[in-house]
């Protein structure tokens, strides 16, 4: 790729490499958008954990979710470094461009609330431009493969929609690290909202948890596993906008081993995982609209985690089990937003078995690469929670495979009907 204008095919060793072609109405407006998306995504404010002030700039992957940041900020720049090289033509300036843009971004982010700045997120917003850079200028191989490149591709969709699902049932175990606890009722957290009300009673199966150190994650670790049931008794307060948690556990190094709060009237729980020990999201438990008495009321809440995984919380009011991550729950580990609700948790559970299976059908090609292409879904959402602590597969997954599959197919279909489109005449 040459920083001037790039043709639209080049002659190499491999034979002839063709960019993509779209519509120029629709790569503008698609760049647009792609650049809309990454204003909103960044530059609006934001509560949560960021990482220490001192060597931002200096560090790659900052905070405790380092590399599920670095993950999105690729994904985040890969379609506007796509769309803006289709309509440049011209990949190198394309990718300088888009690199100011990621520094300004995290300039502009050094007056934004909840928002932090670091040398990080601008090479991983380069890598994902660079990305997008790369797939306008060579997609052509990925949108029509023939022979021993369509064979290879259908290997890795394959291999990467099973090692999603594989990697969800290994992130979502359970990890304590080794050192001193310690216990904290309705503590005052820097990105938390302080709760209001009181704990008045704790204890992890019959066992008091009383504020102050904890020798070892021994016991507490063994009775969560154990499935040994978390008891609060609370006097309740005033609502709270944010999650405000009534108990946590932390470690000596002060990083969160678990959390038992409220957020409005719903129950939040939280353990450590696997994913928070790489740095990557942590996904949430929620029991919506459980505490519904007024300020001053009591009430019990209730964590227990039960044989296959899954947890039960409750209240004196409601109870809900079957509580935990399933193979549509990948998303997760990478992206955490605060106040979702039953359809949009429903709606990103669809969207991401899609993306994983879209792949699938486009490049099943062949009686047995669909027969295999068919068969996928059925080992993923339904064997694997069979073997593994991953629940099952609600609707709203399986109707996002089934979609990504039809899709692909139907794709196939139609790119396979339309010869390639003639190269336009030099100018």
């Amino acid at each position: 790729m040459r920083g001037r204008e790039a043709p639209d095919r080049e002659v190499g060793e491999s034979g002839t490499v063709e960019r993509v072609h779209l519509p120029p109405w629709m790569v503008g407006a698609g760049t647009v958008l792609a650049a809309g998306a990454v204003l909103v995504a960044t530059l609006t404010s934001a509560a949560g954990p960021g990482p220490a002030a001192e060597g931002l700039w200096t560090c790659f992957l900052c905070g405790d979710r380092g590399v599920a940041d670095a993950i999105m900020n690729v994904v985040l720049f890969l379609p506007l470094g796509f769309l803006l090289s289709l309509l440049t033509r011209a990949p190198l300036r394309t990718l300088a461009a888009l690199v100011f843009f990621s520094v300004a971004v995290e300039v502009a982010q050094l007056w934004i609330p909840g928002r932090y700045s670091s040398s990080g997120d601008v090479i991983s917003n380069s890598v994902g431009a660079a990305t997008g850079i790369v797939f306008a200028f060579r997609g052509m191989l990925l949108v029509r493969p023939s022979g021993r490149d369509r064979r290879v591709l259908r290997l890795l969709a394959f291999v990467v929609a099973s090692a999603a699902v594989a990697t969800t049932a290994l992130l979502d175990e359970q990890r304590l690290p080794e050192g001193r606890y310690h216990v904290r009722w309705t503590p005052e957290i820097e990105h938390l909202e302080a709760y209001r009300g009181s704990v008045t009673h704790a204890a992890l199966g019959g066992r008091l948890l009383k504020p102050g150190g904890l020798d070892g994650p021994g016991w507490v670790g063994e009775g969560l596993g154990r499935g040994e049931t978390l008891e609060l008794r609370i006097r309740v307060g005033p609502r709270s906008e944010r999650l405000a948690p009534l108990l946590t556990v932390h470690d000596h190094r002060e990083r969160e081993i678990l959390l038992l709060g409220l957020q409005g009237d719903d129950v939040i729980f939280r353990v450590r995982l696997l994913a928070d020990a790489l740095r990557l999201a942590r996904p949430e438990l929620r029991l919506p609209d459980a505490v519904r008495r007024g300020v001053g009321a009591t009430t019990v809440v209730k964590a227990t985690r039960r044989v296959d995984g899954s947890y039960c919380l409750s209240t004196e009011e409601l109870a809900r089990c079957g509580l935990g991550i399933g193979p549509a729950d990948g998303w997760s580990f990478l992206l955490s937003p605060p106040d979702l609700s039953g359809t949009e948790r429903g709606f990103l559970r669809g969207a991401w078995l899609l993306a994983l299976f879209l792949p699938v059908g486009y490049l099943a090609g062949g009686w047995r690469g669909h027969l295999a292409a068919a068969l996928l879904p059925v080992v993923l959402l339904y064997g694997f929670p069979l073997v593994t602590t991953l629940l099952p597969t609600p609707a709203w997954g399986w109707a996002g495979a089934l979609t990504g599959l039809l899709a692909g197919l139907g794709l196939a279909t139609a790119t396979s009907a339309h010869p390639e489109p003639a190269p336009p005449a030099p100018r």
